[in-house]
């Protein structure tokens, strides 16, 4: 088997497995367990079908198929942008679990019975999604797993598949999807990623259209150093206890250094009550409306904090330089882009990371003696990271507007599938 090798249902199922495998830490017993369950559930799903009936088929221009609620909430102005100024008839569908399973019941009896068990009910799921909306293109968020192959095997010939993203892309296994006639990404740091990745799944066409995102009005000037920093936190410290160093170390260094005023606005995933329990007692700090636009967040203040938040390429465009804050050492020979920076760069264009309090203190001195050369960096770092900085919308619809017309008035470069990883 060589990388030009055509995808398989074979190969897909390995795919699938690898997945599985890699989220569970390699814990067989988990993945076994998993295995056992979708066997049930593929010849269980087989006889509740008979009693099922298929949704009534909507035709419709395109289909945004979104990774979760947030990930809907998060790409809705782009979606927005789009229904505004054109005339296509759009429908935002949101995937979960749940309806992975429940959704493609109705078509298991439809789906080719050699399909492994394993992902047999995510491609019930695709012909429910297929055959429910019939769609001139299929935007999908998805960036990693099967969805996007069953998808594309589905479609009427005259229909296109393409990814939508929802930030840059990380040399990372859940980044490994590519059976997409075209995939969008954000700019240069994307494509350089995807070109080191060592596990590619299809064959593609990107297009640099820019952010999803970023809204054009997102402009602030320069400002003057003053003594208040915005923190963008993160929801990981929440989930994994050892990611609670983040906020340690930033709230031994607020708790020191009560001259200056710290403004932290949540991650959109985040609750907020760890958080909450860090600063509790900190009268020099402000935990903003989850409301808070990040333009409103940035406005007053001159430094941003972050551990590795694409947060911070937003800031970079109103002229905000980031601090990365990050107790794991430095080493750029690491696989984990978070150890070694090689997914946002952030410390190549800025300062070494802050691993402890005294250090945050250090970077914060030194941007703050030099704050004109930082600023100047912001620019740099953005454009790394974007094209068209200022009407990524605009280019995402004109490129949108020629797929659909059968056109390729746009430039693309062809990203081949690399799968020596899981042969």
């Amino acid at each position: 088997m060589n990388n030009s090798t055509k995808i398989t249902i074979a190969l897909l199922s390995s795919y699938h497995d690898y997945l599985k495998l890699e989220q569970s830490n390699n814990n067989k017993f988990k993945y076994s367990l998993y295995r056992v369950t979708t066997f049930i559930l593929k010849y269980t799903g087989k006889f509740f079908a008979f009693f099922l009936s298929q949704p009534k088929t909507k035709d419709i221009d395109i289909l945004f198929l979104s990774t979760s609620k947030t990930n809907k909430q998060e790409l809705s102005p782009l979606w927005q942008y789009i229904t505004k100024n054109s005339s296509y008839k759009i429908i935002v569908e949101t995937q979960s679990k749940w309806k992975h399973i429940l959704k493609g019941l109705p078509y298991y009896n439809s789906i080719d019975s050699n399909i492994p068990a394993n992902i047999f009910y995510l491609a019930a799921y695709s012909k429910y999604i297929t055959t429910h909306f019939s769609a001139k293109l299929y935007c999908l968020a998805n960036h990693f797993d099967v969805i996007p192959s069953f998808i594309k095997k589905y479609i009427n010939k005259d229909s296109k598949t393409i990814h939508i993203p929802h930030g840059m892309q990380p040399n990372h296994f859940l980044y490994t999807t590519y059976d997409f006639d075209f995939y969008f990404v954000f700019g240069d740091s994307s494509i350089t990623n995807i070109n080191n990745m060592n596990l590619r799944l299809g064959n593609t066409e990107v297009v640099k259209t820019g952010s999803t995102k970023i809204k054009k009005e997102n402009t602030l000037d320069p400002i003057t150093p003053n003594n208040k920093i915005l923190l963008f936190s993160d929801w990981w410290p929440e989930k994994y206890p050892k990611e609670r160093a983040f906020f340690e170390i930033i709230s031994n260094w607020i708790k020191e250094n009560k001259k200056f005023e710290l403004y932290i606005k949540l991650h959109p995933k985040e609750k907020g009550d760890l958080i909450k329990s860090y600063f509790k007692n900190c009268n020099n700090v402000t935990i903003l409306p989850k409301s808070t636009s990040i333009k409103e967040a940035l406005k007053n203040t001159y430094i941003t904090l972050t551990s590795w938040s694409v947060a911070s390429v937003e800031a970079a465009l109103m002229n905000r330089p980031s601090i990365s804050v990050n107790f794991r050492q430095y080493n750029k020979h690491s696989n984990d882009y978070i150890i070694s920076d090689k997914y946002l760069l952030l410390e190549h264009f800025f300062l070494r990371r802050a691993t402890n309090k005294d250090e945050l203190s250090d970077r914060i001195e030194e941007i703050s003696k030099n704050y004109p050369f930082y600023v100047k960096q912001c620019q740099k770092y953005a454009d790394y990271h974007l094209s068209n900085t200022t009407n990524s919308f605009d280019k995402i619809l004109s490129v949108i507007n020629n797929i659909y017309l059968g056109k390729k008035e746009f430039n693309t470069i062809s990203i081949s599938q690399n799968i020596e990883k899981i042969q």
